[in-house]
Order: structure tokens, then C-alpha cells, then sequence
């Protein structure tokens, strides 16, 4: 077989493969992530072909031309970083779907081990990425450890000065953002580190001083 590679050695890694990253996946599918067990069964056995054949390569040309096979498997962990992307997504202070990328990059690495005959090496790293996802997965940060973003629309009554409003805020050493002012009305985005007093608008205004006001909150780290 090309590369000193047996058909039953070949076939016993892709098992592997498909074996180890299926566990990861299938915890992903359970959670309901945006990529699950296909994908990553479907990135874990590419990279063990890519090794394999990485593998193979260097076996049949190194007469010729000397050929190191993990240059192939450094064009996957590239590769990768591109399709993890894709399960990233944003919303303010929220993003999801880190760990899920990051899941897609292990199995990967995964792979290119079982590809390269290290099964020991995929098995612990197989076995530890399972651990993490179930464990720490009870792990959150407490809402007082993160910081939180402030959106105020409002509109203000004529007697009420939004240029105070903003230097009461911003002498409070909050992080103003944002503050837009038109007429009457006021957009305001202020940021609140964990370290910071609680913030409150209606610590530098009082309800009598505006006729509307919508206020959001974010929570992010």
C-alpha cells in the first residue's frame, strides 16, 4: 500500500476518527449548537485522510523529492478556521457559537493524530474535549463580574438640560459611548464596568423632566 500503509491500518484510523470526533459531535447535537455530529464526524475524518494521504505522499515520492506530511495537516487547521467562522455569530454584548467553532478546530486536530497513527494522543484529547464541554458547561459567570451596556432613548421635557446630564454622568466615571441629541430628543449608550456603582438614569433626572424614555440593558464580559 502506498506509504508502507495497509488497507486494514487505513480503515482502522478513519474509524477512529469517525469514533472520537463523534462523541465530541454528538454533545454538540444534544445541546442543539449549530453544528452537531455530522460536521463534526465530516472534519475530524478530512483531516485523517489529508494525514493519511499526507502520509502516503511522503512514503511513494521520497526517493524523488523528500516530503514532509504534515505540511498538508497545516493547511487543514487553516482550512478550519474558516468554516468555524461560519458558526459565530453576534448580537451586542452576546456571541455565540465560540465553543462550537472551537470544537470544529479540536476535532480537526484530532483527526490529523489519528491520521498520523498517535491514537493515544486523540483519545486524551478526545476525552478531555468531552470533559470541558460537559462540565464546565455548569461553569457561568455571575452577573456582577461582567459588564453591562445602557441604550436611553428619551425625550425631555424643555426646562430639562441634557448637557448637565451628560457631564453628572460622565463626572460619575462612566463610560459614555454614545450621545446623540436632536431637539428634544436624547440617545444615550453608556457602559458600566463590573467595578463601577450601580448605574441608574433616574439618579440624574427625574421623571418630570422627560415625557418618554425606553431603556435596554446588555450584559456582556
Amino acid at each position: 500500500m502506498q506509504g508502507n500503509l495497509e488497507i486494514l491500518d487505513i480503515v482502522l484510523r478513519i474509524a477512529l476518527s469517525i469514533l472520537f470526533s463523534g462523541l465530541v459531535g454528538l454533545e454538540r447535537e444534544k445541546t442543539k449548537k449549530p453544528a452537531g455530529l455530522r460536521t463534526h464526524v465530516l472534519v475530524s475524518v478530512g483531516a485523517t485522510v489529508v494525514m493519511l494521504t499526507g502520509i502516503a505522499l511522503a512514503g511513494d515520492y521520497q526517493d524523488i523529492s523528500p516530503t514532509d506530511p504534515s505540511r498538508m495537516g497545516a493547511q487543514v487547521i487553516s482550512g478550519i478556521g474558516f468554516l468555524g467562522a461560519g458558526t459565530i455569530l453576534r448580537s451586542g454584548f452576546d456571541v455565540r457559537g465560540l465553543t462550537t467553532a472551537a470544537t470544529i478546530w479540536a476535532v480537526g486536530c484530532i483527526g490529523l493524530a489519528i491520521g498520523a497513527g498517535y491514537y493515544e494522543i486523540a483519545l486524551a484529547a478526545s476525552a478531555a474535549v468531552f470533559i470541558i464541554l460537559r462540565a464546565f458547561s455548569h461553569i457561568n459567570l455571575k452577573k456582577y463580574d461582567m459588564a453591562k451596556i445602557y441604550s436611553i432613548e428619551m425625550e425631555f421635557n424643555l426646562d430639562f438640560d441634557p448637557d448637565k446630564l451628560y457631564k453628572d454622568i460622565d463626572s460619575d466615571e462612566f463610560k459614555i459611548l454614545d450621545f446623540q441629541l436632536r431637539e428634544k430628543h436624547v440617545k444615550l449608550t453608556v457602559l458600566k464596568h463590573p467595578q463601577d456603582k450601580e448605574f441608574s438614569i433616574f439618579n440624574y433626572l427625574s421623571k418630570e423632566d422627560v415625557a418618554f424614555i425606553n431603556i435596554k440593558s446588555e450584559t456582556g464580559v
